[in-house]
């Protein structure tokens, strides 16, 4: 929750637009996505005989999902934030650092990999969730979370646009997407069976 809050200020002052907040939502994902391959590879069912499973799991994972999210990048570019784009650039998978930079994304980005960290630590490893977790249910464990945060962050971007980015709006999605970010990341940790 804390590293919403960057953004949150941000709006609330006037210094962040609709994109900007957008794409620190999508590059949330794309963290979650990275993190959910260590933990794919580094989970212990199977031992050394799993290692196979882990590898082909997590490579199918990385093809999935990166094709989803470089989709809803494409997306949020192209509906919010094209005309905030120096002409011939485009959305991607090279152009992502230079967006990241020109959209002031790099400390709320680094903030949000920060608590995802301490997340994977403390609740994948030193909680022990690695030697419950089959690489397959971690698989689909990011979908159900980035699916209901893709829809609230397109739905709430579209009528935030609409109203022509009032502050308002953009609080309201800020502040409904640390809602869903506290109940997924409460159930996402509870006792686990597979």
């Amino acid at each position: 929750m804390a590293a919403n809050l960057l953004p949150l200020y941000l709006v609330m002052i006037g210094q962040w637009t609709l994109v900007q907040v957008l794409l620190l939502f999508w590059l949330e994902n794309v963290i979650i996505g990275v993190l959910n391959i260590i933990k794919i590879l580094s989970c212990a069912q199977g031992g050394l005989k799993g290692i196979p499973r882990r590898l082909f799991v997590s490579a199918f994972f990385t093809v999935h999902y990166g094709i989803f999210t470089l989709a809803h990048g494409a997306i949020i570019i192209s509906l919010f934030g094209h005309q905030s784009l120096p002409d011939g650039v485009d959305f991607s998978p090279r152009m992502v650092p230079f967006i990241i930079e020109h959209f002031g994304l790099l400390l709320p980005g680094l903030l949000l990999l920060g608590s995802h960290l301490v997340s994977l630590v403390s609740n994948y490893y030193l909680a022990g969730e690695y030697r419950r977790l089959s690489p397959e249910k971690l698989m689909s464990k990011p979908y159900a979370r980035v699916m209901i945060l893709h829809v609230t962050v397109l739905v709430g971007g579209l009528i935030a646009q609409a109203l022509g980015q009032p502050l308002l709006a953009l609080v309201v999605l800020v502040v409904l997407k640390i809602g869903i970010d506290m109940a997924a990341h409460q159930r996402e940790h509870q006792p686990l069976t597979d």
